[in-house]
């Protein structure tokens, strides 16, 4: 027996960019400048129908100053918390 805490939530990725455009006051469209990444991309990560992958979180590490690692972490971890939570129902 594990005393580790699961919630039954998955936080995707795109709120942690919505937190940042937000914390600094930029525009998605800005992001979407900076990092290379157009601006359907940027929406879709902020509204969970696209996935970030190595060349994504690269971009997004680019425009938010984040490290790649993080992006792809949220990204891993968002799925392994939507597989958790399916599997419990």
């Amino acid at each position: 027996m594990t005393n580790e805490y699961e919630p039954d939530y998955a936080v995707p990725p795109g709120e942690h960019l919505q937190e940042f455009i937000d914390e600094c006051g930029v525009s998605p469209h800005a992001i979407s400048l900076v990092s290379g990444l157009s601006q359907d991309t940027i929406q879709g990560i902020l509204n969970t129908t696209i996935q970030i992958d190595k060349l994504i979180a690269e971009g997004l590490a680019a425009a938010t100053n984040r490290p790649t690692e993080l992006w792809l972490n949220l990204e891993k971890n968002y799925q392994t918390d939507l597989e958790r939570i399916e599997n419990l129902e």
